[in-house]
């Protein structure tokens, strides 16, 4: 039996591992230098420089493979699925990463992450002069969320959402790397 090995699977890979490693160390410094995603600015600023990340990682990535994978020519069709596979061998280790962190390293980490966010919230809605049955009802979905977080399904809900994601990027990417074969008739006269 003949097994052929798919460079451009194999190449997707590498470079999910290597745009995996990147957000796993980005969450890494967050972690270490206690950056929580808690307000109206740190998440926006977090988000922005998470984008930021996955739009160069796979924009590099697909260039990379463009050019020495597909001889320098790509489809827009190959450019996205280029992107989607780096993102999700990506959003894999990122997301194995993020289970061992709230289950061996920090267990209560979400939990104290939520805790800041209703302290945040209910400061930020009382200084607003918003309703107290109001404000509980907030801070009562909050108290939701801690109870439903599960480490496992969260794994699958991160390898998902940031699939998605990052598939909405590939669409930008793809468009802005695809290139076309030269025409090879450019320039030659027709006969009649």
């Amino acid at each position: 039996m003949n097994t052929k090995s798919n460079p451009l699977l194999i190449n997707a890979m590498t470079y999910g591992l290597y745009l995996g490693i990147v957000m796993v160390i980005f969450s890494l410094i967050l972690f270490l230098l206690n950056i929580k995603p808690v307000g109206f600015t740190a998440p926006i600023i977090l988000g922005l420089v998470s984008i930021a990340i996955t739009f160069l990682g796979i924009f590099l990535s697909t260039k990379k493979i463009r050019n020495e994978v597909l001889g320098g020519e790509m489809t827009y069709g190959q450019g996205f699925v280029i992107g989607v596979l780096v993102i999700f061998f990506a959003a894999i280790l990122s997301a194995v990463y993020n289970y061992i962190q709230t289950t061996i390293i920090d267990p209560d980490y979400m939990r104290t992450i939520l805790e800041e966010q209703k302290e945040w919230m209910y400061e930020f809605m009382s200084s607003k002069g918003v309703a107290d049955d109001q404000i509980e009802k907030a801070l009562e979905s909050i108290d939701e969320k801690m109870v439903n977080t599960n480490p496992i399904k969260t794994i699958f809900t991160n390898i998902i959402s940031s699939t998605v994601f990052g598939a909405i990027i590939s669409l930008i990417t793809a468009a802005i790397l695809k290139k076309k074969k030269d025409n090879p008739f450019a320039g030659s006269q027709v006969i009649e």
